[in-house]
């Protein structure tokens, strides 16, 4: 018995090993389905998304406590801390691109505050983000379909020099500015000096009419009463899908009044193409070519237009800039008129286009009128250009051209 007890001592031990390491194994493996399941049920039973996954319990003024899941990157001095899965919630959608091999949608839209976030994930690494009613004017925060303001202060993706704020670009290494908050106006006629800003209308509701991840379509609906007779109904239905580098921004307004309305509707941006917070290097271009000072263009000649941060040495800068262009395109109706300037103001004396803070581009729509009940819809695709190898100039996709 001596002779074999220690054979069966030194053969057990493999075996325990053995059942060790599949039990460490069964368990990881077991351990990673049930978190993938759960984030996977959490962001379909719970819509979290990379955005709003974090909770912030903050401070405002004497009251106590409140906790939120979301937080305007200028708020950050009211917070007390945070509870943050924004990361985890990101690494999982960015692991199901890589591993499905196509871009997948991120969307975060609160219904009740009328604001939200877009995100494009691709398995190559590069990003695209859109936000929307996530800035304020004059200390007031608008609501609904308004492009422009940052990702929440806890969003990993939110670049800290403000490119991701409106439109934004992300490489693979860093984040490129590509529109800003729109510069939108609303003016009732015959008073053409008051343009009604986005917090001006009255904010109804807003519905999520679609949502996979391969497109979305959102929607909010806004009054403006001027108490003097004018009632508009404003409804704005925003489209992006994966594939696309671009969004479909309709605009629809219906006269709600007892009286025939006039009115003139615009819309422009200084778009900081490249980096936020500047318009140097900024020169405008069609599809006609590039331009260097302020003029109007033709909405019939050029189907599109936008901005190329390449430097303008009409205004004396070199060619070092960082190469990244914009679009936008008129699709219905014809706008009345459209220009480049340093301005909103004046237009245009073919001084270059010198602004550090304001090169930009309006697109203006006058003399609409309609009868009561009556409604017209304004349609334009914006987003992210790139310079055509064979011209060497920017251009848009194919399917904008179609």
């Amino acid at each position: 018995m001596s002779d074999i007890a220690p054979e069966i001592v030194k053969d057990s031990k493999p075996h325990y090993k053995k059942r060790l390491l599949l039990t460490i194994t069964l368990f990881c493996v077991i351990g990673i389905t049930v978190s993938l399941l759960s984030i996977f049920l959490l962001r379909d039973v719970f819509d979290l998304t990379s955005s709003n996954s974090t909770l912030y319990f903050v401070k405002e003024g004497s009251r106590a406590v409140t906790i939120k899941r979301d937080l305007f990157a200028e708020d950050e001095s009211k917070l007390i801390f945070k509870i943050d899965f924004n990361r985890l919630v990101r690494t999982f959608i960015r692991g199901e691109a890589i591993a499905r091999g196509k871009t997948l949608l991120d969307v975060t839209w609160d219904t009740d505050a009328g604001r939200g976030e877009i995100k494009q994930f691709r398995p190559n690494g590069t990003m695209l983000s859109v936000t929307f009613s996530r800035f304020r004017e004059e200390g007031n925060e608008a609501s609904g379909l308004f492009l422009g303001g940052d990702l929440p202060f806890g969003d990993p993706d939110r670049s800290a020099d403000g490119s991701t704020s409106g439109l934004g670009y992300y490489d693979g290494k860093e984040w490129f500015h590509i529109w800003c908050a729109a510069n939108e106006g609303f003016a009732l006629m015959p008073d053409v000096t008051k343009f009604y800003a986005p917090h001006e209308w009255k904010y109804l509701n807003s519905r999520i009419l679609k949502k996979t991840d391969d497109e979305v379509l959102l929607e909010s609906s806004h009054l403006l009463d001027n108490n003097r007779g004018n009632i508009m109904q404003m409804t704005r239905q925003v489209h992006m899908r994966a594939a696309d580098e671009f969004l479909t921004l309709n605009v629809e307004f219906m006269n709600k009044s007892k009286i025939p309305v006039e009115f003139v509707y615009a819309y422009g941006d200084e778009p900081w193409i490249g980096k936020f917070s500047s318009s140097a290097g900024d020169v405008g271009w069609t599809e006609t070519g590039i331009v260097k000072h302020e003029t109007f263009i033709s909405p019939i000649a050029n189907q599109y237009a936008g901005f190329w941060d390449y430097g303008n040495d009409a205004a004396g800068e070199k060619k070092n800039y960082t190469g990244m262009a914009n679009f936008i395109k008129w699709v219905n109706p014809l706008p009345s008129a459209i220009y480049f300037g340093n301005n909103f103001g004046t237009c245009c004396n073919s001084t270059p286009l010198n602004s550090f803070f304001n090169r930009i581009i309006n697109i203006v729509w006058s003399d609409w009128v309609l009868l009561p009940g009556q409604s017209v819809k304004f349609t334009v695709l914006m987003g992210q250009a790139h310079v055509n190898p064979k011209t060497g100039l920017p251009d848009v996709p194919e399917i904008v051209k179609n």
